[in-house]
C-alpha cells in the first residue's frame, strides 16, 4: 500500500535483490487450486485467467484482490478457530521463529524473508521461555562437565 493506493511495481529499494521463494509440492498445489477456484467463482475463464496475471486470487472482475481483505480474512478464520489475537504479519514472524528453532540455517530463512541475518535474527525470531531455559541448562551443563 502506498498513500492508501496498492502499488505493484518495483522493490522498495534498489538495493533490494529480487528473489525467487521455492515451494514444496503443497503449497504449489494449495495454490494452484486457489487460483482454480478463483477463476471459477468468477465466472468468465478467458478474461479471468488474463487479467489475473501473476495474482492467485481475484475478485469478480479479475482484479487483484485488496490486502486489506487478507487480513479481515484472516482475522475471521482466526476468531472462528478461537485463536489468540494476532495479525496476519505476525505468522510471518511465526514462520521465522519456526524455521530458526528447527536449526535450519540463518542465511536461508533470512534469503527467504528478504532480509540479511541480523534483520531476521534481531526482529522476526522470537525466543519463547522454554527455550532459553533449556539453552541455559545446556550452558550449565557445558560449565559444569569441564
Amino acid at each position: 500500500m502506498v498513500g492508501g493506493k496498492v502499488a505493484e511495481g518495483p522493490l522498495k529499494t534498489a538495493s533490494t535483490p529480487e528473489r525467487m521463494v521455492p515451494m514444496d509440492a503443497e503449497l504449489e498445489r494449495a495454490l494452484r487450486l486457489t487460483r482454480e477456484r478463483t477463476v471459477l467463482v468468477a465466472g468468465n475463464v478467458t478474461s479471468i485467467t488474463a487479467a489475473a496475471g501473476a495474482h492467485v486470487a481475484v475478485d469478480a472482475a479479475g482484479e487483484a484482490l485488496h490486502p486489506g481483505w487478507y487480513a479481515r480474512e484472516f482475522q475471521r478464520v482466526a476468531q472462528g478457530l478461537e485463536l489468540p489475537a494476532l495479525r496476519l504479519h505476525d505468522v510471518r514472524h511465526t514462520a521465522a521463529s519456526i524455521m530458526v528453532r528447527a536449526g535450519l540455517p540463518p542465511a536461508e530463512v533470512a534469503a527467504i524473508l528478504g532480509h540479511s541475518v541480523e534483520v531476521l535474527l534481531g526482529t522476526y525470531s522470537h525466543a519463547d521461555e522454554d527455550e532459553t531455559r533449556a539453552v541455559m541448562d545446556s550452558y550449565s551443563g557445558a560449565i559444569l562437565a569441564r
